[in-house]
């Protein structure tokens, strides 16, 4: 992946930002005419194309197109549906031919489209990193230090939304960087480096995720200091903290409110920890992870969802206590069936064995509060149906009644309606007015690992 050395006296552009009432404005970019003259006419066929112009509109404007193209996909499965429903009573009638031929071109103009609609709310990442580092050099330069800032990954385009969100997070990891992590220069070189440190930035997009990553090649993270701090400001007593891992005392830096800053300062001291970073990301259903060794450097590496207005998603039905329910591809890791003689108990909970690893096994009612598992083995089901689900938390083998098939979801979220949603992201319209209340899977493992239930009989 390319990178740039962000020189010294380079600034960020400013882009036009003048807007008529409906919020479209041309912005003059790469060789556009300049304001106030007319452009030159093309005259013939060999006159040279016009660069390329670009039109600034307001972001609720997107959003709304966004969302008609939603009710599109909401359509479309209500055909799929009528589709099916079509085929089962008149099996020989060419009209339902025609109307899967029609369903198939317009799901995949849809999904074109919907595509298409997206890549408009998306900036390139520079938008994101571009006053990064002046920020960096000029508080550096204030604590009496030398910091060189590199960017990689400055082309890679994300949600103008996400990049809002990241604003805050990013800009207090950079100055917690230059405030800890990164030596005077006199102590680096008797450290045996370079006087001047180093930060990188880095953007990546994965399929499901966009990764920023923050290194630097400072003094690293001492697990023993943390151990101590903690212990000094009464968080852990003396027992905890030596019982703690070296990555889990590393982790401590994400504690509410803790600081390693011997004074307050402008920049330190003040209360306000990395755990504002974790928050943050969290709430956008995003995480943040570190990797540090002494004399070395520390890697924090933040992970969040791909994040769209209108969020279409391949999922898989589910069956459970005559309820239907949806979770999305990405977190089924395998469908399995059971027989009697795969669970066993352990501690008084059931566990699953496929190709000699465990799972717990836990069935989606009781962790959804619908039924207990003992009433809900008396009504019959033989829980031999289940799904390795895996999260950012762990694995579950969970059980459900009956899996149903495999669909195309809009996904809408629900938390602006219902105030409580444990364990579900959201809801989907199905065919015939029916709806699927989408799992959240990470909160399902989660669940499963903190509620003791009774033993699950085997049927």
């Amino acid at each position: 992946m390319p990178c740039r050395f962000v020189d010294e006296q380079e600034e960020p552009k400013e882009a036009d930002n003048s807007a008529d009432d409906n919020g479209v404005s041309l912005v003059a970019r790469e060789g556009s005419q300049p304001s106030g003259k007319e452009p030159a006419k093309l005259e013939g066929k060999n006159a040279a194309p016009q660069k390329n112009r670009y039109l600034r509109v307001k972001e609720g404007l997107v959003d709304s197109f966004l969302t008609d193209v939603s009710n599109l996909f909401i359509t479309c499965e209500r055909l799929k549906d009528i589709q099916s429903r079509m085929s089962r009573d008149l099996r020989a009638n060419s009209l339902v031919d025609e109307l899967r031929q029609i369903n198939l071109s317009f799901s995949g103009q849809t999904a074109a489209l919907q595509t298409s609609v997206v890549a408009l709310r998306k900036v390139p990442a520079r938008d994101l990193f571009s006053k990064f580092p002046r920020v960096a050099r000029t508080l550096a330069t204030e604590l009496g230090k030398q910091l060189d800032v590199h960017l990689e990954g400055e082309e890679i385009e994300i949600d103008k939304s996400l990049v809002e969100d990241l604003d805050g997070p990013l800009m207090h990891m950079i100055r917690n960087v230059c405030d800890h992590a990164i030596d005077l220069p006199q102590k680096r070189l008797d450290r045996g480096v370079e006087e001047t440190g180093n930060l990188w930035l880095n953007c990546e997009l994965s399929k499901t995720h966009v990764v920023i990553t923050i290194k630097d090649d400072g003094r690293g993270i001492d697990p023993g200091r943390l151990r101590t701090k903690v212990v000094d400001k009464e968080i852990l007593s003396q027992e905890q903290a030596a019982a703690l891992s070296d990555q889990q005392a590393i982790e401590l830096v994400f504690h509410p409110g803790f600081s390693t800053a011997e004074k307050i300062s402008d920049v330190s001291g003040r209360g306000v920890g990395l755990d504002v970073v974790r928050t943050t990301l969290r709430e956008h259903n995003g995480d943040v992870h570190v990797v540090s060794h002494l004399g070395v450097g520390t890697t924090f590496r933040l992970e969040i969802p791909i994040r769209t207005a209108v969020i279409v998603v391949d999922a898989l039905l589910l069956k459970q206590e005559q309820n239907v329910f949806a979770l999305p591809f990405e977190y089924i890791r395998e469908i399995i069936e059971f027989q009697p003689e795969d669970f066993s108990s352990v501690q008084g909970n059931y566990v699953v064995t496929v190709r000699g690893k465990p799972y717990a096994a836990v069935p989606l009612s009781a962790l959804l509060g619908m039924a207990p598992r003992t009433q809900a083995a008396t009504k019959g089901p033989s829980w031999n149906k289940g799904l390795i689900v895996t999260g950012k938390k762990g694995q579950i083998c969970l059980l459900v009644d009956d899996i149903l098939s495999q669909r195309k979801l809009v996904f809408n979220e629900i938390s602006d309606i219902l105030d409580t949603t444990e364990n579900i992201d959201g809801v989907s319209q199905l065919g015939g007015g029916q709806l699927a209340m989408v799992l959240n899977a990470s909160e399902l493992i989660e669940s499963a690992s903190t509620n003791v239930t009774e033993p699950m009989p085997c049927v």
